[in-house]
């Protein structure tokens, strides 16, 4: 016989072996082949975090409007976002709302299930976010004044996040992206925001030296540096202008301050201190001492979250909270809430005894 008729021949005995295994295997490789396809249908679908923003011509650029989707984080994992038309966290709006928060990615609820976001944890407290990832005090007070009709009654929170908000107002750009900014005119004595270099190009001009210089910066502005002066001074203007946009609308304007995980966890602080170009003391109190008195002189409430919120409430490789950090963060603004309808209703009190007194006098 030839080789090639052994071939076959060989070929053959195998296949009436093996028949009998593959008839009972086939099932099971169909099953698995099934349950596979019907994962990949059934698994949401996850973008990636720069995906879900656009440019915006005001505030530089803003999450996408009607997001219901899973997005991915390089540094921790996915998570599901839910956004308004806006693009604002959650599907509430702002009339029907009791609190207004603004800020950052802390206040859009970035790394955790919206669902387990602080703003969705109360369910006799509608709370309303607006605000985006990376946003700086610039954007946000712009964001105030786009909605301040809306705001009459309400109570804002103002989220500062010590961390990057401060260093954040004065550049012109966070990670190429191009973002408002305040700058001193006229030798130092006033502030302007500057929105004029505003594109969807990215940032090309200058290096974003804050990524490679975080601690260095930080330990500027927990010391009595020239830099803090001027973070903290263009921090005051921001504070100001929103104060007086919310009284003139007839809003309640609290700022509640976030600490910087670097104050909180003892290695990151010695990484500070290393990172210092001064050698004046690194002080972890000055930017909450330096905050609350710049609200008392504006006749703003101010609340920090530093006694709130430990090493165990931020994420092991980024900055953002846990769910457990998200928990802390709404029981502090049910208490302002609380606070705020008492003072409320004390007024009104007031008020309406005053104008009994009147018309009785009559």
């Amino acid at each position: 016989m030839s080789r090639d008729g052994l071939v076959l021949l060989a070929s053959g005995i195998a296949f009436v072996v093996l028949s009998p295994l593959l008839m009972i295997g086939l099932p099971f490789w169909l099953a698995i082949g099934l349950m596979r396809w019907t994962a990949r249908k059934m698994e949401p679908a996850v973008q990636r975090w720069q995906d879900i923003f656009e440019f915006d011509p005001v505030l530089g650029w803003k999450a996408k409007g009607n997001l219901d989707c899973h997005v991915l984080e390089d540094r921790d994992d996915v998570f599901h976002v839910v956004t308004d038309r806006f693009g604002w966290a959650g599907r509430a709006t702002i009339d029907e709302s009791d609190v207004i928060v603004v800020g950052d990615s802390h206040a859009w609820g970035y790394g955790v299930d919206h669902g387990k976001a602080f703003f969705n944890l109360n369910p006799g407290l509608r709370i309303k976010t607006i605000g985006a990832p990376g946003y700086n005090l610039v954007q946000e007070l712009l964001l105030l004044e786009q909605v301040a009709p809306q705001l009459q009654g309400k109570l804002v929170v103002w989220f500062v996040y010590i961390g990057n908000d401060l260093f954040d107002n004065l550049t012109p750009e966070i990670d190429g992206y191009r973002t408002p900014f305040v700058r001193q005119v006229q030798g130092g004595s006033r502030w302007d925001i500057v929105t004029h270099h505003l594109s969807p190009t990215k940032w090309t001009c200058s290096d974003n030296v804050k990524l490679r210089r975080v601690y260095a910066l930080l330990a500027a502005l927990h010391s009595e540096t020239s830099f803090a002066k001027r973070a903290y001074d263009a921090c005051e203007f921001l504070l100001g202008r929103g104060s007086r946009l919310c009284r003139e609308v007839g809003a309640e304007l609290v700022v509640l301050s976030i600490p910087a995980i670097v104050t909180i966890s003892e290695s990151h602080m010695r990484a500070m201190c290393v990172a210092r170009s001064f050698h004046m003391p690194v002080d972890r109190g000055l930017p909450d001492r330096k905050l609350s008195d710049m609200c008392a002189r504006l006749g703003i409430r101010y609340e920090s979250l530093t006694s709130r919120l430990e090493v165990r409430h931020y994420k092991e490789r980024d900055d953002h909270w846990t769910e457990e950090g998200h928990r802390q963060v709404a029981a502090v603004l049910w208490n302002l809430y609380s606070q705020f309808r008492t003072d409320a209703g004390t007024t009104r009190s007031t008020h309406s005894d005053d104008q009994r007194l009147v018309s009785v006098s009559h």
